[in-house]
């Protein structure tokens, strides 16, 4: 019974990893181009937006190392340290969310109470932030899946993350969609 949990948890941490990877990639990538597009709109969501990428790229960087390891030599489902690296993941990746949160509430009121005039460059983030929320839909169902596969605190911890990044887009693209439309009114 114990080899075949094992063997399970594994398998669940085999596919982590592959989409951790496949998402720290995309991350990455993400981050270029959010940094170009916050330089060329010069808008405070778009910085607000790379500081929520400059956590993303580094939980998922963080995801992937943790569930490589995770998945490598386990012979026993209660090894020394599994449970405590699991919780460090957890921590780790939810500090991340929590930093973001907190960039995203000091962003905004900034921008409220000091609003700048929107160039037309502001449309590229527009179209950015809808290829964004397009390519999360799939990190979500994938994490889901894996999360309802095997659920444990790293397979949590990733669907969480996840979901918060695809929240924080969909909010952002309505923000810039918001701006860009009222911005001659």
């Amino acid at each position: 019974m114990e080899k075949e949990n094992t063997s399970k948890q594994q398998s669940t941490y085999k596919k982590q990893t592959f989409l951790s990877f496949f998402q720290f990639s995309t991350e990455v990538l993400n981050l270029i181009i959010v940094i170009v597009t916050a330089f060329t709109t010069r808008s405070l969501i778009i910085f607000m937006d790379v500081i929520n990428s400059v956590g993303n790229t580094l939980r998922t960087g963080l995801m992937a190392a943790f569930s490589k390891t995770m998945s490598k030599g386990r012979k026993y489902e209660y090894n020394y340290g599994i449970g405590k690296a699991e919780a460090m993941i957890a921590f780790f990746c939810n500090c991340f969310v929590f930093i973001g949160l907190i960039a995203t509430l000091v962003f905004s009121i900034i921008e409220i109470i000091h609003p700048k005039e929107q160039q037309d460059a502001l449309l590229w983030g527009i179209i950015f932030k809808v290829f964004c929320v397009l390519f999360d839909i799939p990190m979500v169902v994938g994490q889901y899946k894996i999360k309802k596969e095997n659920s444990n605190k790293v397979t949590s911890s990733g669907f969480m993350a996840v979901m918060s990044a695809f929240i924080f887009d969909v909010a952002a693209l309505v923000s810039i969609g918001i701006i860009y439309v009222t911005k001659d009114l």
